[in-house]
Order: structure tokens, then C-alpha cells, then sequence
């Protein structure tokens, strides 16, 4: 698949609360990743819960999908996560 072929993951909407910027400095201190592929609905439903300032600042995302933007699906592989 070349690069031109990759599909991005859908943009985060939603901001973040006060209480979500609290929850992802949280897991920035505990050094988070989120494993997922852009097809994923649950993926994005936790992206779209924590909102664009929480997320983007706070969680390492990994695509593990062949197919995805910046995919590592090896690394995916190699965690047991399927992509």
C-alpha cells in the first residue's frame, strides 16, 4: 500500500472538559499508549470522550491497521494486538 493509499483515523470533534485535560495529564505521567486502527469505533469513541486537548497532548496512539497512517502494525504484532 503506498503512502498516497493510507487512510487517516476521523478527527477528534469534541473538546475536553476541565476533567478530561486532568485525566490525560494522568496518563501522560504514566507515559499511555493507545493501541488502535482508524476503522475502529471504539477507538474513536475514546479519542471523541477524552476530546482534541486531552488526547493529542496526552496519549502516544499507535495504528496497528496495515492499511493506517503511521502504521506499526508490527510493533502491533509483536503485543499480541491485531490490526
Amino acid at each position: 500500500t503506498s503512502a498516497s493509499e493510507k487512510s487517516a483515523p476521523p478527527q477528534i470533534t469534541t473538546h475536553s472538559s476541565a476533567q478530561a485535560v486532568k485525566v490525560g495529564k494522568e496518563l501522560k505521567a504514566l507515559n499511555a499508549q493507545m493501541y488502535g486502527a482508524f476503522w475502529c469505533s471504539h477507538c474513536y469513541d475514546q479519542k471523541q470522550t477524552l476530546g482534541q486537548e486531552a488526547f493529542t497532548s496526552s496519549v502516544a496512539y499507535i495504528e496497528c491497521a496495515k492499511d493506517g497512517v503511521d502504521s506499526q502494525s508490527q510493533l502491533c504484532k509483536e503485543q499480541g494486538i491485531p490490526g
